[in-house]
């Protein structure tokens, strides 16, 4: 049987995307011996006793439980990594923390920072992890279903998307952003322990998620590829797409439905651009509020009405509801002051999130075997 372990690296830089970083120290924690131990790549105070290579042909074959798998796997990608924030998410709605001692109170910032402070400190904060969650998190109770989710998927999906970066026309790039020094890629990182499920993305200041459609900053970021664009994909009327699907209600194929919805909601046959403005925002107020009971005539919202009600009535007497798609629980661990609108909103997020990274999913796999076929006719040639 592998063996299971906790594991800690210690990069050079706490500030560096990890695709730039470089690891000095390693610390394990065997959960079968109670064992610590270590291993020193690059850190001064103490004697040099591996090689990373050596380090990483050693724990191959190991269960390994980290903090961050995402981040991990730049630097252990094929390794069987185990996000313990995966489980402590799931189960408490919210996340560990590295321990990061700063006797020297050095600036963050300050390249190779780690090589400066101390090796005991950094022992220190490894036993205090061990201490705080880490040697109990193994034996520790857990939804299957809600951990492969965040554990495999979302990790595994998002961590294919960070690690190509995003290539930059650096002319365009400082004129918005004169105070990053990046050459040629900008890289991100996404945070997949949102309480909706739905991941943010952000680094060094930049929010990807919010950049500004109307100053040109989005110029900045061009494709890899000679002649190569972006392709921006969106949904007409993704949410009340979805709720359809949830309630099981049929949109004609010849029309979208907001303006099935318009036609509904003023009894007409034709619609104007006008009318189908109006009916995104009313449909929008009914599906996050109280549905007006005049809407309630509509089956639709009638269907709708009667899922928020089901939804409302199982979290209240479980203190959970199950995601649609990943079945991913939804507990008053991961809703502040929930109420029955409230809790259906969360659950249209997740059921947008698992959608669209089960797509995500395809496309990288579809997209690589495609890879994979080309270096395979060129080695035929």
């Amino acid at each position: 049987m592998a063996k299971t372990v906790y594991l800690k690296i210690i990069n050079k830089c706490n500030h560096k995307h990890p695709v730039y970083d470089e690891p000095i120290i390693a610390f394990l924690y065997d959960y079968s011996s109670k064992k610590i131990s270590y291993f020193n790549f690059l850190h001064q105070d103490v004697e040099i006793n591996s090689t990373w290579d050596k380090f990483k042909n050693k724990i191959k074959n190991y269960k390994i439980f980290v903090i961050n798998k995402k981040k991990y796997k730049y630097l252990l990608e094929d390794l069987e990594l185990n996000d313990v924030n995966s489980i402590q998410f799931c189960n408490e709605g919210n996340t560990f923390e590295s321990e990061w001692s700063n006797p020297l109170m050095l600036n963050d910032f300050i390249n190779d920072h780690n090589l400066a402070i101390p090796f005991v400190k950094h022992q220190s904060d490894f036993e205090n992890e061990l201490d705080s969650f880490a040697r109990e998190i193994k034996s520790s109770k857990y939804d299957v279903y809600s951990f492969k989710f965040f554990n495999n998927l979302l990790s595994d999906t998002l961590y294919e998307i960070e690690k190509n970066g995003i290539k930059l026309n650096l002319e365009e790039f400082e004129k918005f952003y004169p105070d990053k020094k990046y050459e040629n890629y900008a890289y991100t990182q996404y945070n997949i322990y949102n309480p909706t499920g739905r991941p943010s993305n952000n680094f060094d200041g930049i929010n990807y998620v919010a950049l500004n459609k109307d100053n040109g900053c989005r110029k900045s970021f061009v494709s890899r590829y000679d002649n190569g664009y972006y392709l921006m994909v969106d949904f007409t009327g993704f949410h009340p797409y979805i709720v359809s699907s949830l309630i099981n209600y049929k949109v004609p194929d010849e029309e979208t439905i907001y303006e099935h919805l318009a036609k509904k909601y003023y009894n007409i046959v034709n619609v104007t651009s006008d009318d189908i403005s109006k009916a995104k925002k009313l449909t929008m107020v009914n599906l996050y509020g109280d549905i007006k009971k005049d809407y309630l005539k509509i089956e639709f919202f009638k269907k709708t009405d009667e899922l928020k009600n089901k939804y409302w009535e199982t979290f209240l007497r479980k203190g959970y509801v199950e995601s649609p798609i990943y079945k991913r629980k939804i507990t008053n661990h991961h809703i502040k002051d929930a109420n029955k609108n409230k809790l259906f909103s969360y659950i249209i997020q997740a059921t947008e999130t698992e959608y669209g990274i089960n797509s995500l999913d395809r496309c990288i796999k579809f997209a690589g075997d495609k890879k994979r076929r080309c270096k395979h006719n060129r080695s035929r040639n």
